[in-house]
């Protein structure tokens, strides 16, 4: 199998590429300056000449706050280039497996949100991950949406590799107590996307890691396996400085994920000893 992935150099396409080069498939993992996704046609001849079977879609425009200032760029990124890919897709009568966001709902009440709970982005770039998904739903009859949150993984930026750089310039860290979800590892969904290739069991599914905490409970497990301590403070979302608003309940139900054969993503705490394993910014 030919696969085609957007967004190589990303903090998911990377582990993905990874994960997937030690299996029959042919890789093709490219990046913006070889597939720019909203360059329609020069993306379409690039598509034409692999002829892939199948598109693994991480481009994005993924920086939550700075998409309240950068509207037009985040959706001609998230939107319009999502919508390149589905014309590709359609060309080549080709399924995709795309990547959505916990942000496509508004983080109300307490309960994990399942895939076909109402949608009510609290922010612009879960807008356009909605609008994106929407896209997708009405012109694809074959796709995987996978909706994700709370990313690390062993390239690229993530909320870990910035915990780990404020440790080295702050003695105190203010981080929110109160907006819940599961921190997931982008090697355990590179796992499910790996199985996804060979099903065709479509839709829309949630993939995250089990178990929830808060980002400061997050924040402090990160520093409980480094050397460097600092003092950590709680903070609500209402006394946090932010342009985007982020949701407080942001727990994924992954059950269709299980009842569906794709098995069960482990403990996010699991998830994470494993990460510090290959980093050496950690105690072990």
């Amino acid at each position: 199998m030919k696969i085609l992935i957007t967004g190589s150099n990303g903090l998911l396409a990377t582990d993905i590429s990874e994960c997937l080069k030690s299996t029959k498939h042919e890789i093709f993992a490219l990046a913006k300056s070889e597939f720019d996704i909203t360059n329609k046609d020069s993306i379409q001849d690039k598509a034409n000449s692999i002829k892939p079977d199948i598109i693994i879609h991480c481009a994005a425009y993924t920086k939550v706050d700075q998409s309240e200032l950068e509207k037009e760029k985040a959706y001609r990124i998230n939107v319009e280039g999502t919508k390149n890919i589905v014309d590709i897709c359609l060309l080549l009568n080709i399924p995709l497996i795309f990547f959505s966001t916990d942000y496509v709902f508004d983080g109300s009440g307490n309960k994990p949100w399942k895939e076909n709970d109402s949608t009510s982005p609290c922010n612009y770039y879960g807008y356009t991950k909605l609008l994106a998904e929407q896209i997708i739903q009405s012109e694809l009859k074959k796709y995987f949406i996978l909706r994700i949150s709370w990313l690390f993984g062993n390239n690229g930026i993530s909320f870990v590799t910035k915990i780990i750089k404020l440790v080295q310039e702050h003695k105190e860290l203010t981080v929110i107590d109160d907006q819940i979800g599961s921190p997931t590892y982008t090697v355990d969904v590179a796992n499910i996307v790996q199985k996804m290739l060979e099903s065709e069991k479509y839709g829309i599914y949630h993939c995250v890691n089990s178990g929830y905490c808060s980002w400061y409970d997050f924040a402090t497990e990160i520093l409980a396996r480094m050397e460097n301590q600092v003092k950590l403070l709680p903070i609500s979302s209402e006394n946090f400085k932010s342009l985007a608003k982020r949701p407080k309940n942001s727990r994924l139900s992954t059950s269709k994920l299980e009842e569906n054969g794709f098995g069960k993503l482990p403990h996010w705490k699991d998830a994470f000893e494993r990460y510090t394993m290959i980093k050496g910014e950690f105690n072990n």
